[in-house]
């Protein structure tokens, strides 16, 4: 991690922020004087034609002509508007958020989590890729969707209470076809995606057990475990699927304790959340179409450390899944 954007000031990076406000507002101004200014010069170049127009000189053809090249005129200046806006977004506002939502999240974002207890050893990469669309598809944790339209953004690693994770953004995306054709891609997962590195110090899963929300289960077909498995809880029953590689090996994992700290976690979330326990590893998915930890141009740094506690919050709800893991308080004691 580069070590200037460790250290950049609070001040400066609001001062970064203040750029990217007035880099917005202009984003939407610049295309409306530019249309104006447009529209004004047609209307010079054009003085003749529409003082002939509205005086009712011109009938007929040449009335009817003159209307569709008047309104042609119109519809190339907002053309041209338009243009100007992707333009001025992609070239300067979306850079210049980029650079700052980097740099946010490398300085503010990591020394709020360092301030709050358990976490240590953080490091964050906004272009590295935490998990690939082979591993995605291997551990059959979301719907994978097509490789074409995988993405894999803003790696974050560390340890939580002595337990090593690796969390990152994850969208996967997948084209139907309807009537023949292949429509636009339609988003499968949008989210953030966790492992810890274990869930248990005496337990190992043998084979991979999944637990998926229900209605996830129409873009799970042919990536489930062979062996469904209903489990005694009725609550946990209504909200999940369970599937198994080995039925026995579910019971075995999911005891009412950990039951009851999945189905904490999935209130706590309010969004679909997928899980997979496989070998000694756990894998946790939660559906969110907001980037966790991104960075706001219209709130102030400072009065943002609020929503990244939040979104920490989440992180720190996965962990509790990890009962039989002492914590860092435990075993200071």
């Amino acid at each position: 991690m580069d070590l200037l954007l460790q250290n950049i000031s609070t001040v400066k990076l609001e001062k970064m922020r203040q750029k990217i406000v007035k880099v917005h507002k202009r984003l939407f101004r610049l295309p409306v004087i530019v249309f104006a200014l447009l529209m004004v010069w047609t209307v010079v170049i054009n003085w003749i034609s529409l003082s002939a127009l509205f005086s009712g000189n011109w009938t007929g053809g040449a009335r009817m002509g003159a209307i569709l090249y008047l309104i042609g005129q119109v519809m190339m200046n907002l053309t041209v508007s338009c243009v100007v806006f992707l333009f001025y977004y992609i070239l300067v506002w979306h850079r210049q958020y980029q650079h700052f939502n980097f740099t946010f999240k490398n300085k503010y974002v990591l020394q709020t989590l360092l301030e709050l207890p358990g976490f240590a050893d953080l490091r964050y990469e906004s272009a590295k890729a935490q998990f690939s669309f082979d591993e995605i598809q291997a551990i059959h944790l979301i719907p994978p969707g097509e490789k074409g339209f995988f993405q894999s953004t803003d790696q974050l690693s560390g340890t939580l209470d002595q337990v090593r994770f690796c969390a990152g953004n994850v969208v996967t995306e997948e084209r139907s076809v309807f009537q023949g054709r292949r429509t636009l891609p339609d988003t499968r997962f949008s989210g953030q995606v966790i492992a810890f590195s274990q869930f248990d110090n005496r337990k190992i899963s043998d084979g991979c057990l999944q637990i998926l929300p229900k209605q996830a289960l129409k873009y799970m077909k042919k990536q489930t475990a062979p062996y469904p498995v209903e489990t005694e809880s009725v609550a946990f029953h209504q909200k999940f699927a369970v599937f198994a590689e080995d039925p026995h090996n579910a019971f075995y994992i999911l005891t009412p304790q950990v039951m009851e700290q999945i189905l904490a976690f999935a209130e706590f979330a309010q969004e679909p959340v997928y899980l997979v326990f496989c070998g000694s590893s756990l894998h946790v998915a939660i559906q969110q179409f907001r980037n966790p930890f991104g960075a706001l141009v219209d709130i102030p740094v400072e009065e943002q450390r609020k929503r990244i506690v939040q979104d920490s919050e989440l992180m720190r709800r996965a962990r509790d899944i990890l009962i039989q893991i002492p914590r860092e308080s435990n075993s200071a004691e």
